[in-house]
C-alpha cells in the first residue's frame, strides 16, 4: 500500500514471535532441530494461517524502528495425540505430554475466526524485542467441551553484535510462549559465537551454538 503497510492475503506463515517465520529454514537455523515450542506433535502455535494480514515498519527516530503485524485468519485446528501411535502415555493409556498439537492453515468458511498480531521494537539495529498474541476460535477436535477458544501469547528477544575486542560475532535468541489451554508454557534460549576476526580461515567459519 505504501512504505509503512504491506497487505498479505491467503496462506501465510503465522507472525507469532520470530523463529518460525524467520529462522526455521535449514540453511538459516543453526541447529538440525527446531525449538520444541514450534511445529511438531505438541507445538504451541499454528505454523501457517489462512486469512488477511497487514504488516510493516514505522521509523521512530534515526535508528529506532517499530515493527508490526496484524491478521485475521480462519480457525486453528487442535488435534489430540492421546491414544495415537507414538504418543506418550501412562498406564491407563491417557496422554501425558504432548497432549495436543496446534495445526494451522485450515480453510474454514464460517464467521468464527482467529486474530493476532506481533509488535517489536528495535532501539538499535542489533537489538529487537517484542510481544505476540493469537486468540480466537478453534476447531475443537479434541480440546474438550466448552473449550472452543484459545489465547496464546509470547515474548521474544534477538541480539546480534560483532565485538572486536572478543574477535567475533555473538548471536542471542530467546522466546517464551504461554497459553490458557492446559496452562501450558515453554520457551528456549539460544546463544552462538563465531570467531569471524580469527587469523585462520578454518576458525572464521566455525560457529559454536548452544540452545536450551
Amino acid at each position: 500500500m505504501n512504505d509503512y503497510v504491506t497487505l498479505v492475503a491467503g496462506r501465510f506463515l503465522t507472525p507469532f514471535n520470530i523463529f518460525w517465520e524467520r529462522f526455521r529454514l535449514p540453511w538459516i537455523n543453526k541447529l538440525p532441530a527446531t525449538p520444541l515450542i514450534y511445529p511438531h506433535p505438541g507445538s504451541f502455535v499454528p505454523e501457517t494461517s489462512v486469512g488477511v494480514q497487514a504488516r510493516g515498519a514505522i521509523p521512530l527516530g534515526s535508528e529506532v524502528v517499530l515493527n508490526y503485524a496484524a491478521y485475521v485468519a480462519d480457525r486453528t485446528r487442535v488435534v489430540s495425540w492421546a491414544g495415537r501411535e507414538g504418543a506418550a502415555g501412562d498406564a491407563d493409556g491417557e496422554a501425558r505430554v504432548p497432549e495436543a498439537a496446534t495445526v494451522g492453515g485450515v480453510i474454514d468458511l464460517d464467521d468464527r475466526k482467529t486474530w493476532g498480531g506481533r509488535l517489536s521494537l528495535l532501539p538499535m539495529p542489533e537489538l529487537e524485542f517484542g510481544w505476540s498474541i493469537n486468540y480466537g476460535d478453534v476447531i475443537p477436535e479434541a480440546v474438550g467441551p466448552g473449550e472452543d477458544e484459545i489465547l496464546r501469547q509470547g515474548v521474544f528477544l534477538s541480539y546480534v553484535r560483532h565485538v572486536p575486542s572478543l574477535g567475533g560475532d555473538f548471536d542471542l535468541k530467546a522466546e517464551w510462549i504461554w497459553t490458557d489451554h492446559d496452562e501450558r508454557d515453554g520457551g528456549y534460549a539460544q546463544f552462538s559465537y563465531r570467531p569471524s576476526a580469527a587469523g585462520v580461515d578454518f576458525l572464521k567459519h566455525l560457529e559454536v551454538v548452544f540452545r536450551y
